[in-house]
């Protein structure tokens, strides 16, 4: 079952099973991990739509800088228009979280038997298998976001359901996992490196901690930074095409309807460099994006006493 402690003197009665402890660990990872992310992701909304115009339309749309494109942001739909999109990704963004993570200790008991000292391979090898899971679960989430930070003020008036429907309506369940196989492609190598470069980032960072310290910002800013990034510039490219494919149900020219087709038509008309458009905005975004998730993350399971699939450090 399991329970936040909350400095009371309640404690957590010793006969509970260790699938108790689990299943009520899993809830208080929804909770810290929705939470974290909800706060990222809303912190960070306009550096993500920013990311998300530039990879769909180049500089067509939202002139050659960031200032240009922020001020066509303001003068399309007003300042609300920055955070178009962010209600769904805070949305789905809290059962994201807890699921990878959740996963994430699951799959290192499942192959490896146990969550600690385990090899940089394995760490991996588990945080991919956590990743795709959760993206298979969440993805027509992943698809309405696209489309939410793409739409004109007045589009999808019904909001997330609307969006969702109007999907579904063009183009059934398929269209709702529209752009699913390069996802998983890019989200296998990401969530891998992302993950077992934390953890192993975390560990060496953390390991003269006293037991009751919690780790620093600066310091989970660094291990957070550096496995975000690797993982961003190892698997942008795959990223970009999955953005270009959730954007539209169908493609006006029949070969951009194929992943190679797609990645053949960005190639040719930007060369190496149009596979990494828009990834200047969303590095921009790891930093703070990162420093919020990871430190809320670490501090909130730090202050209710809560362990988690990189190991305690309260």
């Amino acid at each position: 079952m399991g329970t936040l402690n909350t400095g009371d003197e309640a404690q957590i009665p010793d006969d509970f099973s260790a699938e108790q402890l689990r299943s009520g660990q899993a809830l208080n990872m929804l909770f810290s991990g929705g939470l974290a992310g909800a706060l990222s992701r809303t912190c960070t909304a306009p550096l993500d739509r920013l990311k998300v115009l530039r990879q769909v339309y180049g500089y067509q749309h939202a002139g050659s800088s960031a200032i240009k494109a922020f001020r066509w942001m303001l003068q399309e739909g007003g300042i609300r228009s920055l955070w178009r999109g962010n209600g769904v990704n805070v949305i789905k963004i809290a059962p994201e979280t807890a699921i990878k993570y959740t996963f994430y200790d699951f799959y290192k008991r499942l192959l490896f038997g146990g969550p600690s000292e385990l090899q940089i391979h394995q760490k991996f090898l588990a945080g991919s298998l956590a990743g795709a899971t959760s993206q298979t679960m969440i993805y027509p989430m992943e698809v309405a976001k696209t489309r939410m930070c793409l739409r004109k003020t007045g589009q999808y008036p019904g909001g997330l359901v609307g969006c969702l429907a109007s999907v579904y309506r063009e183009g059934g369940t398929r269209a709702l996992f529209r752009g699913y196989t390069i996802n998983l492609a890019g989200i296998l190598p990401y969530a891998g490196i992302e993950l077992a470069a934390y953890e192993t980032t975390r560990t060496w960072l953390f390991r003269d901690l006293p037991s009751h310290e919690a780790p620093s910002v600066a310091a989970l800013l660094l291990s957070g930074a550096l496995a975000s990034s690797i993982g961003i510039v190892a698997c942008y490219p795959l990223a970009l095409l999955r953005t270009k494919m959730q954007s539209k149900v169908q493609f006006s020219r029949p070969e951009l309807n194929t992943v190679r087709g797609l990645a053949a038509t960005v190639y040719q008309a930007e060369g190496i460099v149009g596979f990494y458009r828009g990834m200047g905005a969303n590095l921009v975004k790891v930093l703070p994006s990162v420093a919020i998730s990871f430190a809320t993350f670490e501090r909130i399971n730090h202050y209710f006493d809560i362990a988690h699939p990189f190991g305690r450090t309260s």
